[in-house]
């Protein structure tokens, strides 16, 4: 066998066998590739390696610097109060809340808690004239919701717990607060009808309005203002001027007297716990209409406004 090798143009190796008489008697016989084969082998790998592309490294990110940045003073983090709310913004007065005080481990004394249970007990309507015209103003059911006993304990955990913020008790259960179905429920008067207003009177306009209303003169009705500094008038003081009318049999004044006496004891009453005042006496002028009224939503009011005064002591509104 005839072995040719040569290259073409692109630099290729072409191998061209062939067989002869010779060669065909020389049978196992290899014949080696010459010098200027080997030659051509080399020259055609470094060729190919020579055409392949030489990898290239990968750009590596350059490292970024972190802005420098002036030292700010940093608003402080509002964190709540220990154990309460820990978001301020939504009961704003939580600072000025009597349960601060106890976070900080601060006394802040006896609540003083009043009951004028025993007062309405030892008023007793006497004269049937009377009583009817006091169960035409729908507020005769005042008389049987007060009690003699009350718990401080119970009365100071509500008043710890009411926030004014949301008008609502805050317990361990949620959040509760006073309807006015529970006032229809609990007192028993009308939560429907028609809406008054009070306004505050001086002295002089109250020793007016006494006069008018109730009878008394003005001199009489100066000597009371004396006693309570202010323009009200005391419950003992009232059941002496109802029992006084009732004796001149003039029945108008002194159902007058005694509803101002029971509604300053019952839906009306404030820290005093002796005295009332003398603008609500306005809402008993006409005792044909005073019946229409919503007792029930003005009780609730009253006792919203005084429940947002916390800071003070407070009296039992029953």
């Amino acid at each position: 066998m005839v072995r040719t090798m040569f290259t073409d143009r692109e630099g290729r190796v072409i191998l061209n066998e062939g067989t002869s008489n010779a060669e065909s008697n020389a049978e196992g016989r290899r014949i080696r590739p010459t010098a200027s084969a080997r030659a051509q082998r080399r020259r055609v790998h470094w060729q190919q390696e020579e055409a392949q592309p030489e990898p290239q490294p990968e750009p590596q990110p350059e490292p970024q610097s972190e802005p420098q940045t002036a030292d700010i003073d940093e608003p402080p983090q509002d964190v709540g109060y220990p154990g309460g709310p820990v978001d301020s913004s939504v009961l704003m007065t939580f600072g000025d809340h009597v349960a601060t005080r106890l976070w900080d481990d601060e006394d802040r004394g006896e609540l003083r808690v009043f009951s004028n249970g025993k007062k309405l007990k030892e008023a007793v309507i006497e004269d049937e004239e009377v009583e009817q015209l006091v169960k035409s103003s729908r507020l005769y059911s005042l008389l049987k919701c007060s009690y003699e006993m009350i718990d401080k304990g119970i009365i100071s955990a509500f008043v710890e717990r009411w926030h004014r913020d949301t008008s609502s008790f805050h317990l361990p259960i949620g959040e509760m607060t006073i309807t006015l179905d529970d006032v229809s429920s609990l007192l028993h008067i009308p939560i429907t009808g028609a809406f008054f207003s009070v306004n505050v009177f001086n002295k002089d306009e109250g020793a007016n309005i006494l006069a008018e209303l109730l009878g008394v003169s003005h001199g009489v009705a100066y000597a009371e203002f004396n006693v309570t500094r202010t323009a009200t008038v005391r419950y003992s003081w009232l059941l002496d001027v109802y029992h006084q009318r009732c004796r001149e049999h003039r029945w108008q004044m002194a159902a007058r007297a005694f509803l101002l006496f029971l509604v300053g004891c019952t839906l009306f009453s404030d820290k005093s716990a002796y005295a009332v005042s003398v603008a609500y006496l306005e809402c008993f002028r006409d005792l044909n209409s005073c019946g229409g009224y919503a007792w029930g939503a003005a009780a609730l009011a009253y006792l919203y406004d005084n429940l947002r005064e916390w800071k003070k002591c407070f009296s039992l509104v029953k």
